[in-house]
């Protein structure tokens, strides 16, 4: 019995001594591939997010794929309905190239049964060339059945979403009330923290999500609403990176409501119908739109004064296509969305390195493609000039360890309190 348990151990020696060797040189490996990750989010960020491994193409093309998914199969659907009548228009499928030309208005003569005025489905004698009408019923049936077939793989994921929203909604109001405190009255961040908890976020145009945001409407006040948000998000029946913010007043009602697209949400790997993809997905939107409101409350009061001009000294008029007020407005939703971000990374801090990388990936893939447009700074300002240069994001990725790397002269956070340096190069 000793004998067996002795030479059972002495078998095991080598083995573990072997997979001590091999362990040792995986670490050191592993902490190779560590320093170059943190190096690369700390040089680049922009290139790690927007431009290695296709990782923001994968992102939008991800979300164009379901969409186009769900056309192609309404239009094949509603074509095999309809071929004895677009065949004489020398149409053999509906596509997207041919969408528009399909359903060009045709001044055409209409025909009824009974020559009536207006035309019941059951009394329309199709002409050769189809007339408008029955382009108009046409294309009606096949946006209903693309927005049905679109909300069935939307809905399962409004828990999800919501829930997220919520989470950032609520920090968001801790770091609104951290950083106006003592520069306005408590009274207005009172009222600024009571139009956040009042907006009401909107992810999709079905009835189940619009009555979920709104339940209390009328069916007609509903429908203004879903009509608004499918102009919002929708282009020809493919669905636009947009974030927009409205306010509506049904009588004596003011209702302040955000439309999140699902372009904005559709592109990560899961889908963002698990609690973590939504909530890092969301992260940066939400807040952004979120910061919007915030800001909207502050335009007559100084509390931007130091940080416009901070962000003036350290975005160069060569690198910005116009004059830097024009960029403002925005600026001042990021710097809250930035706030949120560096609060999230500080809950991270115990976190293997690559959950840091995956919650910057999702949250700001969004930014990825943004060109100047003379109101919002491009995606490489935004992630590498802002968001980067947060303290939260230093110590996430040890970048005060790889300074000569990072080649910046002044490196500075833009805070409410003006320029806040974050790392100071050794001369």
């Amino acid at each position: 019995m000793n004998s067996v348990i002795i030479s059972s151990l002495f078998l095991l020696i080598p083995t573990i001594v072997f997979s001590s060797e091999r362990s040792s040189c995986e670490d050191q490996s592993i902490t190779d591939n560590q320093r170059q990750i943190e190096i690369d989010m700390c040089v680049d960020p922009h290139a790690v997010i927007c431009s290695k491994d296709n990782y923001s193409k994968n992102y939008f093309k991800r979300g164009r794929a379901l969409i186009d998914e769900i056309f192609e199969e309404v239009s094949t659907q509603v074509y095999g309905e309809n071929a004895h009548i677009l065949n004489q228009r020398n149409v053999s499928s509906i596509t997207r190239d041919n969408y528009n030309a399909i359903f060009a208005p045709i001044n055409d003569e209409t025909f009824c049964v009974d020559d009536a005025v207006i035309c019941h489905e059951s009394e329309i004698q199709i002409p050769i060339h189809t007339p408008w009408f029955y382009q108009f019923y046409l294309e009606d049936t096949v946006q209903q059945r693309f927005f049905q077939r679109l909300h069935e793989k939307i809905d399962p994921k409004l828990d999800a979403l919501y829930e997220a929203y919520n989470l950032h909604l609520e920090r968001m109001i801790q770091i609104t009330q951290k950083e106006l405190k003592q520069k306005i009255p408590q009274q207005k961040i009172d009222l600024i923290t009571k139009n956040l908890k009042e907006s009401i976020p909107l992810f999709s145009s079905s009835d189940a999500s619009i009555d979920r945001a709104f339940p209390n409407l009328t069916p007609h006040e509903k429908s203004i609403i879903k009509s608004n948000y499918e102009q919002s998000c929708y282009h020809k029946l493919t669905s636009d990176i947009n974030a927009s913010f409205g306010q509506y007043r049904f009588g004596s009602v003011v209702i302040n409501t955000t439309y999140y697209c699902p372009a904005d949400y559709l592109g990560e790997e899961e889908g963002a119908d698990t609690l973590r993809s939504a909530y890092n997905s969301l992260a940066f939107l939400v807040s952004h739109e979120l910061g919007h409101q915030v800001s909207d409350n502050l335009i007559n009061t100084s509390v931007f004064d130091k940080f416009d001009h901070c962000m003036e000294n350290n975005f160069a008029k060569s690198e910005i296509l116009g004059h830097h007020t024009n960029y403002q407005n925005e600026a001042h939703a990021d710097f809250f969305a930035k706030r949120l971000l560096g609060d999230i990374l500080d809950d991270y801090k115990d976190y293997p390195l690559m959950d840091k990388v995956d919650l910057i990936k999702e949250a700001t893939v969004v930014l990825c493609d943004a060109r100047d447009d003379q109101i919002h700074h491009s995606d490489k300002h935004r992630i590498n000039l802002a968001i980067r240069l947060i303290p939260e994001y230093r110590d996430a990725f040890n970048c005060s360890d790889h300074l000569h790397e990072m080649r910046l002269r002044k490196p500075v956070d833009c805070g409410l309190d003006g320029e806040k340096v974050i790392m100071i190069l050794e001369l």
